[in-house]
């Protein structure tokens, strides 16, 4: 029996273990819930302090995307005094930004994608994790006392 504070000391001791073991549960499902409240605040927090360098890289991004039709056109006409025509020396340089925009764009996806994988199978790890160990102590221990032979009431 449990007396009126919860304690096990007047029950047999089968049942003691079965109350301890349970109050365990309890307190390991407790603790991977508040370890998930830290995560999720800890990710708030980062997403929130990362605000302020995001715009400013977004504005080096504009910044340099606004120099990049310059640095073209002067490739052109650098080409233009080596003496190619205006549209051949336009269409070199246009072809030449095409295929390195196209090599640094495969490059940046085959990243994303690798770096996308490498979350989902931290998160799938996790999600099974936590279903096992939410079915390892959250089960009904009654019914595992109750199938024991030397079961005492």
């Amino acid at each position: 029996m449990i007396d009126s504070n919860n304690n096990p000391r007047n029950m047999f001791p089968p049942q003691a273990v079965a109350h301890n073991v349970n109050e365990l549960k309890h307190d390991v499902v407790t603790l991977i819930r508040l370890q998930f409240e830290l995560f999720t605040a800890d990710v708030r927090e980062t997403g929130r302090r990362l605000r302020a360098p995001g715009l400013l890289l977004a504005c080096a991004i504009v910044l340099a995307l606004g120099a990049v039709p310059v640095v073209l056109f002067a490739l052109a006409a650098g080409l233009q005094i080596l003496g190619l025509s205006p549209s051949l020396s336009l269409g070199i340089v246009g072809v030449g930004g095409l295929i390195v925009a196209a090599g640094v764009a495969a490059y940046a996806w085959q990243r994303f994608r690798a770096a996308a994988a490498v979350m989902e199978r931290s998160r799938e790890e996790l999600r099974r994790n936590v279903e096992s160990l939410k079915e390892l102590f959250l089960q009904d221990w009654s019914l595992h006392r109750e199938s024991t032979p030397n079961h005492h009431d």
